[in-house]
């Protein structure tokens, strides 16, 4: 009854109960940043903030609730719906904003407003890793953006995260689409979050919903912008080894706007 807040319970089974250590230390570890990157990313992350125990299980946890502003009106005339406004959104711009059977409130970005909408996710990320925390499951589905009051990002699905030396909360998944096929058994680290955010920066601005990049990724037609400093980073996210880190998409992404 607390407002803001909802309550995720876990639907438990016996082979794989969730980790109730796991999602202490992840707690743990969100309390203890300092405080301007607590509410950075208190304004940018649903990390959980409590754990509910009931008879010594995990049965889910507590977090803030999303926004009104990160929901948009979407959908065929006859029945749009209100939906979160995730990154699929994003790629796919072009293709609805055309389509006259939809109704859609969904914002049409410009290259440099995606571009800035990619540094917010990039600091976002950079302060995570900064605490060690392993996002895992980044996908279309569970990254959510706004252009009001300013383009932000949202991160959701957050009990996927782990903390560096921790097991999973719920048993490790990828999503279709954007695995990272270096790793396996789904143990996700740091290097594949650098994957999917090369992917996300890939899908936004080259408008692909589902592609990976090409080895020889280059400046979209007609696009204005340059490009290259995001082609680099996308190529060197892309590649098996010797990933930049979320610092170098950071400083990389402010170049770029620069350019």
């Amino acid at each position: 009854d607390t407002p803001g807040v909802v309550y995720k319970e876990f639907f438990v089974v016996s082979s794989s109960p969730p980790n109730l250590a796991a999602l202490e230390k992840l707690i743990e570890v969100s309390r203890s940043m300092n405080a301007a990157d607590k509410q950075w990313t208190e304004e940018r992350v649903l990390t959980p903030t409590d754990a509910i125990v009931h008879n010594g299980k995990l049965r889910g946890y507590l977090m803030k609730k999303i926004s009104p502003n990160f929901y948009c009106l979407h959908g065929v005339k006859a029945r749009p719906k209100t939906v979160p406004c995730d990154w699929n959104f994003l790629s796919m711009r072009k293709s609805f904003a055309s389509n006259k059977n939809l109704v859609s409130q969904v914002p049409v970005l410009s290259t440099v407003q995606v571009l800035k909408l990619l540094l917010d996710l990039a600091e976002t990320i950079e302060i995570l890793h900064r605490y060690d925390i392993i996002l895992g499951d980044i996908s279309g589905r569970n990254l959510l953006w706004t252009s009001s009051p300013e383009l932000r990002v949202l991160l959701i699905d957050c009990d996927g995260f782990r903390v560096r030396g921790m097991g999973s909360v719920n048993y490790p998944k990828q999503t279709p689409d954007w695995i990272d096929s270096t790793i396996s058994n789904n143990l996700t680290n740091q290097s594949s979050d650098i994957y999917k955010l090369g992917l996300a920066a890939y899908r936004s601005v080259w408008n692909h919903p589902t592609n990976p990049p090409p080895v020889n990724l280059s400046q979209p037609i007609n696009e204005s912008q340059n490009l290259s400093i995001l082609i680099r980073l996308i190529n060197e996210s892309y590649s098996e080894s010797n990933r930049p880190t979320a610092s170098d998409w950071v400083s990389g992404l402010r170049d770029c706007l620069i350019s």
